[in-house]
């Protein structure tokens, strides 16, 4: 009979951890005997627990001299680990440790054995798990996010032109569900475009704050909401395709807590990029393009398109209209360059009054047309004072037709 009381410590880098929730897991045990007789091991874990009843188990190990081990595999998902050892031992771990008990015995045949001195019994463990969560000490890390690529479509209707935004205002929002202090640094912020990358003017020596979450009595967990503002007029007026970010974050940048961290896998971390474009700006020759599917039925009665445009916005624009069929080759150009006029101001660049303009298509073969490209070039009516665009203003476009018909058809 062979009895012992094991403990284990495990290195967990700066981390000093009491408990350990297992998401998924095994415990492996391969054993090897010499032995004449058939023997028992009770394998008990104290440490390792499920609904409170701790893991143990027997199993029996034959006879083999081949030196083929027997192996037991058995699941402990869902199991919580205890990492603070035996209770009640002097001077020992409290931390990082897992506790167990083995006892070893051959099974009784009432039969004399020999056992010679070259006889022997191995036993191994092998513990494989995915955690759910960590409670403890987390440890001082250095976690690097990135460089990640963001790409973004919000200009891709812009071709050419400039735009001069008064103000930008991006932010990074951190809210952070792990229970450790972190300092978040900002190591670059960048927008690109085919031909040109603007990087935002940050201090990427800055350490910015974040606190820690707060695990509640019932196991539900308080966030923390940290906002990080930035200026990013430069990087948007590029009219960009792609922002790029690069941050690093550090772990408990100040060492231990009084209160014990905690880390659930499934509620990490989380930053997201956000911009506030206020709507004030100078437009030169600001060129959006589109093109638009367009249904239409007997088009061949129809004699004349109007398009009627009341502008209620501070900007004047030059409109081309060009009909496209299902191959995208251009069959007419409907409209070239017609004005459409901005909407009137006062003093202070408030729109007091809308403009309609009128436009008449005619003498235009429309037989083939599926779709229509459209391009608009605006201009704000000053180059020197910024636009204000409001909530309440509008542009409304209709498209109406004059048609010929042959009734009893």
């Amino acid at each position: 009979l062979h009895e012992e009381n094991v403990e284990q410590s495990f290195e967990l880098g700066s981390a000093r951890l009491t408990e350990i929730g297992i998401k998924e897991g095994t415990v492996t045990i391969s054993a090897i005997s010499t032995l004449p007789d058939t023997g028992t091991i009770v394998y008990a874990i104290p440490s390792l627990s499920k609904n409170g009843i701790s893991f143990e188990t027997s199993v029996k190990i034959p006879p083999n001299t081949n030196g083929v081990m027997t192996q037991f595999v058995f699941n402990f998902s869902g199991y919580t680990m205890d990492l603070t050892g035996e209770n009640d031992r002097e001077g020992g771990d409290t931390v990082n440790t897992l506790y167990a008990t083995l006892a070893a015995y051959l099974d009784s045949t009432g039969e004399l054995e020999t056992i010679h001195r070259v006889d022997s019994f191995f036993l191994f463990n092998e513990y494989n798990f995915t955690p759910e969560y960590a409670i403890g000490y987390l440890g001082q890390d250095i976690l690097v996010n990135g460089p990640e690529d963001i790409d973004t479509d919000v200009f891709k209707f812009v071709s050419s032109g400039t735009l001069d935004l008064e103000k930008v205002e991006m932010s990074i929002a951190v809210v952070n569900y792990i229970g450790a202090d972190a300092a978040l640094v900002i190591n670059d912020l960048s927008a690109s475009n085919a031909t040109t990358t603007v990087s935002a003017a940050i201090d990427n020596t800055e350490l910015h704050h974040v606190a820690r979450a707060t695990l509640n009595s019932n196991g539900t967990i308080t966030p923390t909401n940290t906002t990080i503002a930035l200026e990013a007029d430069e990087l948007l007026e590029i009219f960009p395709n792609k922002l790029t970010t690069h941050s690093t974050i550090y772990l408990n940048p100040n060492g231990e807590a009084s209160t014990a961290d905690f880390l659930y896998t499934q509620q990490p971390m989380k930053a997201t990029l956000g911009v506030e474009i206020p709507l004030s700006f100078i437009a030169n020759n600001l060129t959006l393009n589109k093109t638009s599917d367009l249904k239409t039925d007997n088009i061949e009665e129809i004699e004349i398109l109007y398009i009627t445009i009341e502008n209620g916005l501070p900007l004047e624009a030059n409109l081309i209209l060009v009909a496209l069929d299902d191959a995208n080759q251009i069959i007419d150009t409907l409209i070239s360059n017609n004005t459409i006029l901005a909407a009137i101001t006062n003093a202070q660049g408030n729109v007091t009054e809308n403009r309609t303009s009128i436009i008449e298509i005619q003498n235009t073969d429309l037989l083939g047309m599926s779709k229509i490209q459209s391009t608009a070039v605006f201009n704000t009516e000053s180059q020197t004072d910024f636009v204000r665009i409001y909530d309440n203003y509008t542009m409304n476009i209709i498209l109406s037709a004059k048609l010929s018909k042959t009734l009893g058809e």
